[in-house]
């Protein structure tokens, strides 16, 4: 396990980081300090060092802030200073639980609707593929590299026959055609190595691949695959 923190520097517009990323114990947070405010990069880092040293009980219920507004008034730095998004990620068993606080957590109350039907599903673990219902008609595989769970979609449809969707594993015709990889995936190489398990997928199935991303692929279907 990583025991550093790291920092990230992406565009122009920063005069210094203000985004930093940190591991503990079975956490690891990523803060992105707010670019306006003054000594927004020390902010950032105190609430990703607090935030892994908390416990989850203090995760929890937001109270580990306390501790950064403590270090903010000892540093004598303005409260903007903590004017921040921060995104944790806790292992939980064999799931990862995903906390937001901040000034980026804000969300629709259409979106809390769609969130809050996803809390009585049953949650199952799987390496490789799952057979969602047993008969073939629907499997989710694991394509990592965009992210190391990423996953793919094959459907079995009764008029277009076999389907893969790709998710985020090629995000334009083109990024199919060259094998081209984003800079922001979390492993080239993971990356490339799905994409050729793919691609065997599509020529043994014959199927049809629809890239998610691609107008060209998505706006003929009309919002329905048949």
């Amino acid at each position: 396990m990583l025991h550093i923190d790291a920092h990230f520097a992406r565009g122009r517009s920063h005069a210094v980081c203000q985004d930093y990323a940190a591991v503990g114990a079975g956490i690891a947070v990523v803060c992105d300090g707010c670019s306006g405010a003054a000594d927004s990069d020390v902010g950032a880092r105190l609430i990703a060092h607090a935030a892994v040293q908390a416990t989850p009980a203090a995760v929890a219920d937001g109270s580990w802030i306390r501790r950064t507004e403590a270090a903010r008034e000892l540093l004598g730095l303005d409260v903007a200073a903590l004017d921040a998004t921060c995104i944790l990620a806790r292992a939980r068993e064999q799931a990862i639980e995903v906390t937001m606080f901040g000034d980026g957590v804000d969300v629709a109350p259409e979106q809390q609707a769609l969130f809050s039907l996803f809390r009585p599903m049953e949650q199952q673990v799987f390496d490789g593929e799952l057979d969602v219902f047993g008969d073939g008609s629907v499997v989710i595989f694991e394509t990592p590299g965009h992210t190391p769970g990423h996953t793919s979609l094959q459907l079995m449809m009764p008029e277009s026959g076999p389907v893969l969707l790709t998710g985020d594993l090629y995000h334009r015709a083109e990024s199919r055609e060259l094998k081209r990889v984003p800079r922001f995936n979390s492993d080239e190489d993971m990356t490339l190595a799905s994409m050729d398990e793919f691609e065997a997928r599509a020529e043994k199935l014959g199927a049809k691949v629809i890239i998610q991303h691609e107008p060209a692929d998505i706006e003929p279907l009309q919002g329905q695959i048949r």
